[in-house]
């Protein structure tokens, strides 16, 4: 964790790790880092690239140390004075697609994105449909937050977890 957030993270009450633990070797340090920097009450929303299964050029090109499956992200946090908020998975939607480009990627050992990723800018009509897919999950990952026993969705490409300090 870098000594600067020292200063600033008693006074946080939102700390976003958007798609970055899979970029920290040590993932578990550096949350435990975190959570002892946070204040009580504060909140740490969690993205991360889930399923192993998925690993492709893609992950290599952008250099994740892992994928995560549900239990590995849970024991990130597992003995750390913190409330588990929610955690499920999103972009479940789309998770088909993504797994058939992925196993199509290993395949050929190429991504179909630009440098290596699955990513490249899409036309403006696709751009608009993706937004609205991505949109459709979002009532029920917040409805997770308030209500934890409310059914997360089975697979997705990607997991959340929203975790509150003790």
């Amino acid at each position: 964790m870098p000594d600067d957030l020292s200063g600033v993270a008693d006074k946080v009450t939102l700390f976003t790790l958007l798609d970055v633990l899979e970029h920290i070797e040590n993932d578990q340090a550096f949350l435990a880092d975190l959570v002892h920097m946070a204040p009580k009450g504060a909140n740490i929303l969690i993205t991360v690239p889930a399923m192993k299964s998925l690993w492709s050029p893609h992950d290599v090109a952008n250099h994740h140390f892992r994928r995560y499956e549900m239990s590995e992200l849970t024991g990130t946090w597992a003995g750390l004075p913190v409330e588990c908020r929610m955690v499920g998975y999103y972009c479940a939607k789309l998770y088909p697609i993504i797994r058939m480009m992925r196993a199509l990627a290993n395949i050929r050992s190429q991504s179909v994105g630009e440098g290596g990723s699955d990513f490249s800018l899409p036309s403006a009509p696709l751009n608009r449909f993706l937004t609205s897919v991505f949109e459709s999950e979002t009532d029920r990952l917040v409805n997770q937050i308030d209500h934890p026993e409310a059914a997360s969705y089975r697979a997705g490409s990607s997991l959340m977890a929203v975790l509150r300090k003790a």
